[in-house]
């Protein structure tokens, strides 16, 4: 403890460091948040797009392009990747507390928050600790798009860009997501209404031990869509899973009749490597599910580079 409570204050140290190096001025605060979101999700912008901000601001916002951006010291972009890279560290949640951001940055970077590395300290906290993060960072790729078309509605293709196999991609184009409601974190009964947002069941503190934690995790989530031709809407879901556990997968791939398809996350394999090896489970998952990519949107997924989890 004595470790983990040195490296937090040395933490703490960093970001403060970070914070008075790269101060974000009050009046490009809306830009830079959007920012945090691009570099946070890994969305592809080029110098000359005009950056998009929360129309909820409520203050003037002078236009600003990712280029310009990059003369006011918030990031730095990649002109050969269409990556904006901004320091996390340089944006925490009390920069945008006054104006109740829909997503803190430590709902993207977990490290942010107080005591940060005693919360995750072992695999099965990282796993615990990611998927949310992960979540948001959907939720982050959403806004972005909905910011920049001002319409609800926006293409499920664009939330999951270059995030998905280039052969199942095209399946996305026929459907749209809404989460202009956010993301609502706990269970939802069944026939609640859940309509506009992004739910998911978090774990209980009381049975989420270390023992416990691949089946007490936050895995099951939906995503509210709906068919751009027929127009009929209905829950998405989304299954973080650990392809290499065949029980847990088991548990959790419990696919409701309405739903289309479904949209599966491998977290035992978070940077596209050969995966797990091809059993009947894991070809039937993905015969049956869209596979997401996690380290493609969202800059975090090192987190579970050393996660195995089994039961």
């Amino acid at each position: 403890m004595k470790e983990c409570s040195a490296v937090n204050e040395r933490l703490d140290w960093f970001i403060s460091d970070a914070r008075a190096r790269y101060p974000v001025d009050a009046a490009w605060l809306p830009q830079a948040y959007t920012c945090l979101l691009v570099s946070s999700t890994k969305a592809r912008v080029r110098g000359s797009d005009q950056i998009a901000v929360n129309p909820a601001w409520g203050v003037p916002i002078t236009p600003m392009t990712y280029q310009e951006a990059m003369t006011t010291s918030i990031g730095s972009l990649d002109p050969s990747s269409g990556l904006f890279l901004m320091p996390a560290a340089t944006f925490v949640d009390a920069t945008s507390r006054q104006h109740s951001p829909p997503i803190q940055p430590s709902d993207l970077h977990p490290f942010l928050s107080a005591d940060a590395l005693t919360k995750l300290a072992t695999d099965e906290d990282r796993a615990r600790a990611f998927v949310p993060a992960f979540l948001h960072a959907v939720y982050a790729r959403y806004l972005l798009a909905f910011w920049d078309s001002s319409h609800p509605w926006v293409s499920l293709e664009k939330v999951f860009e270059d995030a998905v196999r280039a052969d199942q991609a095209p399946l996305l184009k026929q459907y749209e997501v809404n989460l202009s409601r956010g993301v609502v974190a706990g269970k939802v009964d069944r026939g609640g209404d859940v309509s506009n947002m992004l739910t998911y069941c978090a774990p209980n503190p009381a049975t989420a031990t270390t023992a416990h934690a691949s089946k007490d995790a936050p895995y099951d989530a939906s995503l509210w869509c709906r068919d751009s031709t027929t127009g009929e809407t209905f829950a998405l879901p989304l299954r973080p899973l650990f392809m290499n556990n065949a029980a847990h997968c088991q548990q959790h791939l419990n696919t409701p009749p309405s739903a289309h398809f479904m949209l599966c996350v491998d977290l035992s394999s978070p940077f596209g490597s050969s995966g797990p090896p091809r059993t009947s489970h894991t070809t039937a998952i993905q015969k049956m599910a869209i596979m997401i990519q996690p380290d493609s949107m969202c800059s975090i997924a090192w987190m579970l580079s050393a996660v195995n989890i089994v039961t």
